[in-house]
C-alpha cells in the first residue's frame, strides 16, 4: 500500500558497498534486465559509488548518485524503481488491469486473475512463468502504475481465471485431502449399518472445514440435514456459538422425526433454530426433557474459539478494502480466497435410504444475522425415497453451494429433485430423454428454473452434487448414479462406493468459455450387489 516513507522512520542503515559487491549487484541486475545493457554505464557506472540502503521488513534499496534505481526484498529479484520503469518501459512484460482496478492497486490490494482477464484488462500473448517481475499497466493509461511478482503463470491465469467460488491450483492437494478424509470417515460409519448410520455419516463427513468471518468479525454458520425415508429436516441458522453446527442440525432432525405426537397443546418440534440464544435455550430444553439420543451431542463455545489468527488477519485486510470500496464491479478481487466455505455430503445406506446435509459460514464479510441456503428447507440440501411396485426403492439426495439468495429464491434442491425424479432414467449420459440428453436437460433446468428467476443477481454461482438410486429390495441390487454440476469456475468433491478401495477426489474446472452461464455436468454410474440384510 502506498504510504509515507521517511528516512527517520523507515531506513535502518545506509552503507557504501565494496567494489566486489557492487560488481555482483550490477551483474545480477543486468542479467535480470538484459535490455538495460546498452545503458549500463549510464545507470550503473562502475566508478561511481553504489550505496545499499537497508529498510524495515528486509527491504533493500540500490542507490547511485543519490538516486534509487532498484530495490529487492531480502535476497529476492530486483525491481526497478517506478520512475526508472517509466524511462525504460520495455524492460518488463506488461500485464494490464481494467480502469476500475486502478484505485485498488494504488490502495495496496493484490492483483487477482479476474482483474487481469476482465473486459479492459490484457495479458501477454506469450506465457509468463511464476515468480517473474512484471509491470502493472492500466486501461487507457500510458505509464505503469505498479510492479508485481507473478504467483501463477499467465497460461494458468487464462485457463483458470481464479475468483470467488473457485479453487486455487496451488491448494488442489489440500482440497483433495479434505474430500478424501470426509469420504473415508463417512464410509466407515455407513458400513456399521447401525440405526443412525446415515445421520452419523453425514455429520462426520461435514466436520472438515473452518468458517469465514462476517462483517462483525465473528463466525456465523448455517447447517441442515434431511432424511429421505422420513422427510425429516433439521437446521440451524446464524449460529455463532457452535463448534460443529451440523451436529446441532442432527438434534433438530431427530426430534422433528417425532412430529407433534405426544406434545402438549399440539406443539410441533421446530425445523430451524437461529442465533446463539435460540441454540443455547433449545439445547437446555433437549437435555432436560428429551431422550438420551439427543443429549450432549454438540459443543457450545465462545465465538473467539472459532476465529483463527489466520482468518482474523484476513478479516482485517478485507475490512480495510471494503471500507475503501474495494469490492469492484470490474472483477477485481483483493485475495484469491474470497470464497464461500460451504461443505456438503450425500449418502445411501445398505437398505437404499438416502440422506443429505450441508454446512456453511457464507462468503467473507456477509451481514451479521444473514441466513443462507444451508439453513433453508428445499434450498441447500434435499433427500427423498419412494417405494414403487413394492420392490423398487428409488432415492434422490443433493447438496448445493453458491449464491445463497439465488439458491433460496429458486428452491434449487427440491426443484432439482422434482426434475430428476420425473425422468424415466438417468442411466446413460447420452441416452435421450424426450428430445434432449441428460446433461442438456440439467443445463436447461438450471438456466430456466434458477438463473432466469434470479436475473437481479450478477453472480450466478452454483454448484451441486446429487445421487439418484434404484434399489431392488428383492434382489438386493442397487443402481447408483453420482452427478455433479457447476456454473462456478470450479467445484471440489469426492465420492466413494461400498467396494471401492479409496475415494475418487476431483476438482472439476470449467474451460475458459467466455460466458458465465456455461454449466459443466458430469456423472459416475455404478451397479452394486448389496449383501442381504437380516
Amino acid at each position: 500500500m502506498l504510504k509515507k516513507f521517511t528516512v527517520k522512520d523507515d531506513v535502518s542503515s545506509k552503507s557504501k558497498v565494496k567494489s566486489s559487491v557492487q560488481r555482483t549487484i550490477r551483474s545480477k541486475i543486468l542479467a535480470q534486465y538484459p535490455l538495460l545493457e546498452p545503458y549500463a554505464d549510464e545507470l550503473l557506472p562502475k566508478k561511481d559509488p553504489l550505496f545499499l540502503v537497508k529498510c524495515k521488513e528486509q527491504l533493500n534499496l540500490v542507490s547511485i548518485n543519490n538516486r534509487v534505481l532498484f530495490f529487492n526484498y531480502y535476497d529476492g529479484p530486483y525491481f526497478p524503481h517506478l520512475k526508472l520503469l517509466h524511462e525504460f518501459p520495455d524492460i518488463l512484460p506488461h500485464l494490464q488491469v481494467d480502469k476500475g482496478a486502478i484505485k485498488f492497486v494504488l490502495q495496496g490490494a493484490n492483483v487477482m486473475c479476474p482483474g487481469l482477464t476482465s473486459k479492459g484488462a490484457r495479458l501477454t500473448e506469450e506465457n509468463i512463468e511464476t515468480d517473474r517481475v512484471v509491470a502493472i499497466m492500466a486501461e487507457d493509461k500510458e505509464h505503469a502504475l505498479g510492479l508485481g511478482l507473478t504467483k501463477m503463470s499467465t497460461n494458468d491465469m487464462k485457463s483458470i481465471n481464479k475468483g470467488a467460488g473457485s479453487h486455487s491450483i496451488k491448494k488442489e492437494k489440500y482440497y483433495n485431502t479434505l474430500s478424501k478424509k470426509a469420504c473415508i470417515e463417512g464410509m466407515k460409519i455407513l458400513k456399521l449399518n447401525e440405526e443412525d448410520s446415515l445421520i452419523n455419516a453425514i455429520t462426520r463427513a461435514i466436520q472438515v472445514l473452518g468458517s469465514n468471518l462476517n462483517r462483525g468479525g465473528k463466525v456465523e454458520c448455517d447447517a441442515s440435514m434431511m432424511c429421505g425415508r422420513t422427510g425429516a429436516f433439521g437446521a440451524v441458522g446464524a449460529s455463532d456459538c457452535l463448534r460443529n453446527p451440523i451436529k446441532f442440525a442432527s438434534v433438530i432432525l431427530r426430534r422433528e422425526k417425532v412430529g407433534s405426537v405426544g406434545h402438549k397443546f399440539g406443539l410441533i418440534p421446530p425445523m430451524l433454530i437461529c442465533g446463539s440464544n435460540g441454540v443455547k435455550e433449545y439445547l437446555e430444553f433437549v437435555n432436560e426433557n428429551c431422550s438420551v439420543e439427543a443429549k450432549n451431542v454438540t459443543e457450545v463455545v465462545n465465538n473467539e474459539v472459532l476465529v483463527t489468527s489466520e482468518r482474523l488477519a484476513r478479516f482485517k485486510e478485507y475490512t480495510d478494502l471494503l471500507l475503501n470500496d474495494a469490492m469492484s464491479e470490474s472483477g477485481f478481487f483483493p485475495s484469491e480466497d474470497l470464497t464461500e466455505d460451504t461443505v456438503g455430503a450425500i449418502a445411501m445406506d445398505l437398505s437404499g435410504n438416502v440422506f443429505s446435509g450441508v454446512s456453511s459460514g457464507g462468503i467473507w464479510l456477509k451481514h451479521p444475522g444473514r441466513i443462507g441456503e444451508a439453513a433453508v428447507f428445499g434450498a441447500g440440501c434435499w433427500s427423498e425415497n419412494h417405494l414403487k411396485n413394492g420392490s423398487n426403492l428409488y432415492g434422490f439426495a443433493t447438496s448445493a453451494t453458491g449464491a445463497g439468495e439465488m439458491i433460496i429464491r429458486s428452491q434449487f434442491s427440491s426443484a432439482l429433485a422434482d426434475s430428476v425424479m420425473n425422468m424415466r432414467t438417468l442411466t446413460s449420459q447420452l441416452k435421450p430423454i424426450a428430445t434432449e440428453t441428460v446433461p442438456d436437460h440439467l443445463k436447461n433446468f438450471v438456466k430456466e428454473k434458477v438463473f432466469k428467476q434470479s436475473l437481479k443477481f450478477k453472480e450466478k454461482n452454483l454448484g451441486a452434487i446429487f445421487l439418484k438410486s434404484n434399489f431392488n429390495l428383492n434382489q438386493n441390487f442397487a443402481e447408483l448414479e453420482f452427478w455433479f454440476l457447476h456454473s462456478t469456475k470450479s467445484l471440489a468433491f469426492g465420492y466413494i462406493f461400498k467396494d471401492d478401495l479409496k475415494p475418487t477426489c476431483v476438482i472439476s474446472r470449467k474451460s475458459s468459455t467466455g460466458h458465465e452461464d456455461f454449466i459443466k455436468v458430469g456423472c459416475e454410474v455404478k451397479c452394486l450387489r448389496i449383501a442381504k440384510i437380516n
